[in-house]
């Protein structure tokens, strides 16, 4: 079994502290009697006499939900895991979001994107893979038909004076959706600094996206001394008009 927990620290401070939550596992034969092995992977207090998970890096996460896959052809996503994490939207406003991770062995964990957490143990907020809005993954995650699906829900502010929340769904076809395209991602991506409407973006030169497989995902990150009063709207991406000779 995969759970998490937290130290008395907890009840001690009314502070937010994403640090203190810890990914746990611990073992049963029934169902209803259970152990905890001392895995001595992570020091705690001082000592690895725990059954806490390594995670490489590590994210403080509230929920976890597991999936083995042992027919995996690679034997270092054989067990994958999505955490509850939270990240800073505008730098201010806690937001849960979901992050992934793979494993060999279903007790040392790698982060499946390339990210680095913030001093608070939390996700940057550049580094999201879902859409930026707040998400609970707490529901389930399974695979079917090629394809993983993370279930969850989150508060919905339309109804309140009442109290409500709506269930979401996230799927992906490779569970972490986040391959750099060469020649389209990093010094090579397409910087937009103009305002206005159906603003052209280009990537070094070029107006197009080819040579990409079927599915492909396009991330958009704002900068600058004001950003959070940028608006933004919709990105197009059309088919490439076919030139022809005369």
């Amino acid at each position: 079994m995969w759970y998490v927990g937290t130290g008395d620290e907890r009840g001690k401070s009314v502070q937010h502290d994403s640090s203190r939550w810890r990914a746990l596992y611990a073992e049963s034969t029934d169902g209803v009697n259970w152990t905890k092995p001392r895995l001595g992977l992570v020091d705690y207090r001082g000592n690895k006499d725990n059954n806490i998970l390594k995670l490489d890096p590590f994210i403080g996460t509230i929920n976890v939900k597991v999936l083995h896959e042992p027919k995996d052809p690679d034997p270092a996503r054989r067990y994958k895991m999505v955490t509850h994490v939270y990240w800073l939207k505008g730098g201010d406003k806690r937001h849960g979001t979901l992050a992934p991770y793979f494993s060999a062995d279903g007790l040392t964990w790698k982060l499946a994107i390339d990210a680095q957490p913030t001093e608070l143990a939390e996700l940057p907020e550049d580094r999201n893979v879902l859409s930026p809005v707040h998400f609970e993954p707490a529901g389930g995650l399974y695979q079917w038909d090629g394809a993983y699906y993370s279930s969850g829900q989150n508060p919905i502010p339309a109804t309140r004076p009442y109290i409500s929340r709506i269930a979401r769904a996230y799927r992906s076809y490779d569970f972490d959706d986040e391959k750099p395209l060469p020649g389209y991602s990093g010094a090579d991506a397409a910087v937009v600094t103009q305002g206005g409407f159906q603003i052209p973006a280009t990537w070094k030169g070029r107006e197009t996206l080819s040579g990409l497989s079927e599915k492909y995902r396009i991330r958009t990150t704002f900068e600058g001394a004001k950003k959070s009063d940028i608006r933004f709207s919709a990105f197009y991406v059309l088919p490439a008009r076919k030139v022809t000779g005369s």
